[in-house]
């Protein structure tokens, strides 16, 4: 679906010799909620379930970096480091002042990859049940 959180319009590849390494899907926080009636109806038909009362992840003035994945071939290959600093540059060239992601607190590895990045936590939250953190880095 073209106007979901998890368009193609919202998501970053990358590519090493011609074969997809990894993706990061991202998107304005400030259309978090109009991005979300997608994924909520079709929660709704499909599984027989209302997130509509879901908590807001991100908001105004944050581009949140929502999903990333890396094949397990091309990691520690430097793959998840390029796709985060491309969402750091997609927000600095849409103008939105921060990048931010939550983490599972139980993942130390990537926690310290952010860290690394120069994200910084703002608060601890929950997630679908889950402790996280919220990191941000300034774009």
């Amino acid at each position: 679906m073209e106007h979901s959180q998890y368009s193609y319009r919202n998501t970053l590849v990358a590519m090493i010799d011609g074969t997809l390494a990894g993706s990061l899907t991202c998107y304005d926080g400030a259309l978090l909620r109009q991005l979300r009636e997608a994924f909520v109806d079709c929660a709704k038909r499909y599984l027989d379930r209302d997130f509509t009362d879901m908590d807001d992840e991100t908001g105004p003035g944050e581009l949140y970096l929502d999903s990333m994945a890396v094949k397990p071939e091309y990691r520690h290959r430097g793959v998840a480091t390029a796709l985060l600093s491309a969402g750091i540059d997609r927000a600095r060239s849409l103008g939105i002042p921060l990048a931010g992601l939550l983490v599972d607190k139980g993942n130390r590895d990537a926690e310290r990859l952010y860290g690394q990045l120069g994200f910084t936590r703002v608060d601890d939250t929950t997630w679908a049940g889950h402790p996280m953190r919220h990191l941000v880095i300034s774009t």
